[in-house]
């Protein structure tokens, strides 16, 4: 059931597998990076259903705008730019990467699937987040 095709199930798997809603820091902030596509967008709600402060991470945060609901917060991070990773989870005691590369965007997706998630991980562990979902 992990490799669930259904982007509903993976995403509620995502965040009941670490049993968000009884973190020690339930009041604390998710970032979900990758916000923006199917699965990000299935793990905002989700976490909104729990509710869980979000923060949504995505490339072009004009897109979103009225997207995710209130309570959401919507910033910019570039999951190739080190810089922009840090400073999109700042704040935040958890993280879910849901972000994946796509056509010539992001010249390949190198830049999101190896790169992003290398520099989401050494944010996290810079910021000392107590829960991350790869």
């Amino acid at each position: 059931e992990i490799f669930a095709t259904d982007k509903h199930r993976t995403a509620r798997l995502f965040v009941d597998i670490v049993n968000w809603s009884s973190c020690s820091m339930a009041s604390g902030i998710t970032a979900v990076l990758g916000a923006g596509g199917g699965t990000g967008l299935q793990c905002v709600q989700r976490l909104c259903e729990l509710n869980q402060g979000v923060r949504a991470v995505v490339r072009d945060p004009w897109k979103y705008e009225g997207v995710f609901g209130s309570g959401v917060e919507v910033v910019k991070g570039d999951m190739s730019d080190p810089s922009s990773v840090l400073q999109a989870m700042e704040g935040c005691n958890a993280a879910i990467f849901a972000a994946s590369g796509r056509g010539d965007y992001w010249k390949s997706a190198q830049n999101v699937d190896n790169e992003g998630v290398l520099n989401v991980a050494t944010a996290a562990k810079q910021l000392g987040m107590s829960r991350v979902v790869m």
